[in-house]
C-alpha cells in the first residue's frame, strides 16, 4: 500500500513538472508572461479535472469572458477594416472568423492539447475541438484579466485575425444554416447528419453525410466536424438544384430552390 502511494506521489509530482513546464513554453508561443500565473493554470484546467481532484477551478467562467474579449476586438477590427459591409456582412464575417474551428484551430497550433488538464474519465477520448475553442477563449480572458484590453486585443489580433491576412470566408461557410433555411422553405424535415472519425486523435479525418427528406443525400470531409458538414451540406445543396422531378408526380418532392 505503501509502495503505490509513493507512486501516485512521483506520478502527480511528474504531471505537475510537465504541466509547469508546458505552461512556460506557452507563454512563449503566446508572447505574453503572466503576472498571474493562476489564471493561465485555471484557463487549461477542464471542470472534469476540478471535479476528480477537488483542486483549483475550471476554466467555464474564464471561456464565458474570453468570447466577449475575442468578440469585441474582432467587431471593432471589422468595423475598422470593412467600411463598406453592412450589418448582415458584418456579422457574417465574424462568425466565420472566430467560430469554434478556427479557435481550435488555433488551439493546435499553441499546442493545448497536450496541456489542458481533464479527468481521468475523458483523457481515453482526447481532446475535442470544442474543449480546445472553450481554452483559447478563456486566454483570452486571463489576458485580460492580468495585463488588461490592450495585450489582449494585441493577441487576439495577431492569433485570431492574423494581423488582418486571415484571407477569404469559404464559400461553403454558410451551406448549412442554408440548406436548414431550405428545407424549412420547402416544409422538409430538418436535415439530419452522420459523422464518422478515422485517423489517430492529432490527425482525424470526419466524414459526413446529411440526408434531406430522406431522398437528397450529401458527403463531405474535413479535419473538423464542422468542415465535414459545411462540405456534405453544400453537396446536398447543389443536388437538390440539380434534381427537380416533376411536381405532379406521385410521391415525389420538387426539390427546386
Amino acid at each position: 500500500m505503501g509502495s503505490a502511494n509513493a507512486k501516485k506521489k512521483v506520478d502527480l509530482e511528474a504531471e505537475r513538472v510537465f504541466f509547469e513546464r508546458g505552461l512556460d513554453e506557452l507563454q512563449g508561443r503566446l508572447g505574453y508572461s503572466f503576472g498571474r500565473r493562476e489564471l493561465l493554470r485555471q484557463a487549461l484546467t477542464h471542470s472534469s479535472y476540478v471535479g476528480e481532484t477537488k483542486k483549483g477551478k475550471s476554466y467555464e467562467r474564464l471561456e464565458f469572458f474570453g468570447d466577449r474579449v475575442i468578440e469585441v476586438t474582432v467587431c471593432e477590427w471589422l468595423f475598422q477594416n470593412r467600411p463598406n459591409d453592412d450589418e448582415g456582412e458584418l456579422s457574417k464575417a465574424l462568425g466565420w472568423i472566430a467560430d469554434e474551428e478556427s479557435l481550435a484551430r488555433i488551439g493546435e497550433e499553441l499546442g493545448l492539447r497536450n496541456l489542458i488538464r481533464l479527468g481521468q474519465g475523458l483523457r481515453g477520448n482526447g481532446i475535442s475541438e470544442s474543449v480546445l475553442a472553450d481554452a483559447v477563449e478563456a486566454i483570452m480572458c486571463a489576458v485580460y484579466l492580468d495585463g488588461g484590453m490592450n495585450p489582449a486585443a494585441k493577441l487576439v489580433t495577431r492569433l485570431v485575425l492574423k494581423d488582418g491576412k486571415m484571407g477569404a470566408m469559404p464559400e461553403d461557410f454558410l451551406s448549412r444554416s442554408t440548406l436548414e433555411e431550405v428545407c424549412c422553405k420547402l416544409d422538409l424535415d430538418p436535415p439530419v447528419f452522420t459523422h464518422e472519425a478515422q485517423g489517430p486523435e492529432h490527425q482525424k479525418v470526419f466524414r459526413c453525410t446529411v440526408s434531406v427528406g430522406g431522398v437528397i443525400k450529401g458527403e463531405g470531409t474535413g479535419k473538423t466536424k464542422k468542415a465535414a458538414e459545411r462540405r456534405a451540406s453544400a453537396d446536398a445543396l447543389e443536388k437538390m438544384r440539380q434534381h427537380s422531378p416533376p411536381s405532379s408526380s406521385p410521391g415525389q418532392q420538387n426539390w427546386s430552390i
